[in-house]
Parts: structure tokens; sequence; C-alpha cells
């Protein structure tokens, strides 16, 4: 089971830093969970959060295919681009991990699944498009019965 997230280390994590982590996914010690960082690039790090009983190898593996995944969202790799392309990230890491454990999926897949639109959301782009084409054929009409009446 792990957890992903991207920061930006400007020093050495403290330990209350650590101890905070280990709170909000659901450890009360630090024997328990393990970060498993990734240097991406210019201080940035990929850090996994799992447990100690989870299998490093699987975790590793995560961890590069999470690392895959930020160059194919962010033009370069510092830390306004990162936070510009958050929600596409976040989308993306979430096609990754489902429910804490790593979906065996490739890095195309995933692009695959988040560029995908919807039924309904083509069907509304349609409804919308339709109602400005009416509009302006409305618009149109009411510009030739004008110079109708100004020519009668």
């Amino acid at each position: 089971m792990c957890a992903t997230s991207i920061s930006q280390w400007r020093r050495v994590l403290p330990r209350c830093f650590i101890d905070v982590l280990n709170v909000l996914h659901g450890s009360r010690s630090s024997r328990v969970t393990e970060l498993v960082p990734l240097d991406l690039e210019q201080g940035l790090y990929l850090v996994v959060i799992t447990n100690k009983q989870s299998n490093i190898l699987e975790d590793l593996e995560t961890l590069r295919l999470l690392s895959k995944l930020v160059p194919e969202y962010t033009e370069t790799l510092d830390e306004d681009d990162v936070v510009l392309q958050a929600f596409e990230l976040v989308n993306a890491f979430d096609e990754v991990i489902s429910l804490g454990h790593k979906e065996n999926i490739s890095v195309m897949q995933v692009k695959q699944n988040c560029d995908m639109e919807s039924h309904e959301e083509k069907l509304h782009k349609m409804i919308i498009l339709v109602r400005q084409l009416l509009r302006v054929a409305g618009y149109i009409n009411w510009l030739f019965s004008i110079k109708l009446v100004d020519r009668e």
C-alpha cells in the first residue's frame, strides 16, 4: 500500500515532518511507515509513502512509473511547472495508484485514460454548439427582417 506526493525539499526533512506524514497516512510511528524518495531533478523529489510490510520492489516500480509521468505532464521539471500541472499530475497518479495499490498500467495507457472524453461530455459540447448556432441564425434572421422593413 502506498501514497504519493511531489514536493520540493530545500533541506533535510526534520523528524517532526516525518511524524506528521506518518499521522496523515494512518501510521502512528516511524517504525511502521517508510519513505521511498527519488530525486527527479533540481531538488525535486518524488516520494512514495508506504508501510514496512509492502514489497519494496513494487514500491520502486511504482516510483519509476510515476517519475516517467512527471515529464509527460510538465514541460520543465521545476516547482512552478509542477504546481501549474498539479491537477493533471494528480489525475495521472490516480490512474497508477488505486486504493493504495499499483495498477498494472503503462505510461501510454495512463495518457490515453486521462485524455479520453466521455460520451456525455461530447454530447454536452454538441448541445452548446447547436445553441450558439441557433443564436447566430436568429440574429441573422433578425438583421434581415430589419433590412426588409427599412426597404419597405
